[in-house]
């Protein structure tokens, strides 16, 4: 879980246990201070429902203000996560056996070329993923392990940045794609520097990061069907 995330749940536990613990008080104040010092424990009684009403105020105008300052960015930052998408999907399929573009059809637009095959290419390796030549020849490459986590990174800042805005089963998505691309360049950066790796052979290791391949594939799948998110090719 992001730090961002972890951040927001110890806000929002934090004023739920207050908000608790100034209703157990007023249970107190009403059962034993009241009948004993009344002028005490009605004063009492005032502040803490006052402080009840003051912290469900704030808390909601703070809400308020991050969705007004949310609402005009809204459309860019889901344009920037389906980019950003788009760009990882490309270059894992480039390492896997499934359908090529070829050149672009006459009367189909680069953006309708790319997404067409973006689509095919998202189904067949979403049921199965098996490396080309080119996959396990970049898969042992430490300057590929840099390319996924400058990718990991871009996500991850775009979820610190966003995620209390953010659909949750988008959020999921976001950080199962963070953790299996920290995973995969982690096993390339090794391998390439460890030719051996852990006496693993080059069949199980390229079975072990193809199912890496997959998880995110999957993942990107799901995000796919979601409404608020479109995929866009990069370039456009």
């Amino acid at each position: 879980m992001s730090k961002k995330l972890i951040c927001m749940k110890s806000e929002e536990n934090y004023w739920l246990i207050l908000i608790v613990g100034l209703i157990v008080l007023i249970c107190i104040d009403l059962i034993w201070i009241i009948p004993k010092v009344r002028d005490f424990g009605v004063n009492l009684l005032t502040d803490a429902i006052f402080s009840i009403f003051t912290i469900v105020f704030l808390s909601w105008l703070f809400n308020y203000r991050d969705y007004l300052n949310w609402k005009p960015v809204k459309h860019s930052v889901f344009k920037r996560i389906g980019k950003q998408i788009f760009g990882i999907f490309t270059e894992l399929a480039n390492l896997c056996r499934c359908t090529r573009g070829g050149e672009v059809p006459e009367g189909e637009t680069l953006e309708q070329f790319f997404r067409r095959i973006f689509f095919k290419q998202l189904k067949e390796l979403n049921e199965k993923v098996e490396l080309n030549e080119i996959g396990k020849k970049y898969l042992v490459k430490e300057k590929f392990a840099s390319l996924l986590e400058k990718r990991e990174q871009y996500l991850n800042n775009i979820e610190m940045k966003y995620s209390k805005f953010l659909p949750p089963k988008l959020v999921e998505s976001l950080m199962v794609i963070q953790d299996n691309l920290h995973s995969l360049s982690l096993n390339v950066r090794t391998r390439g520097k460890m030719k051996s790796f852990f006496g693993l052979s080059d069949e199980k290791y390229f079975k072990l990061v193809s199912a890496i391949i997959q998880r995110i594939i999957k993942e990107i799948y799901k995000i796919q069907q979601l409404s608020e998110i479109e995929i866009y090719p990069e370039q456009v």
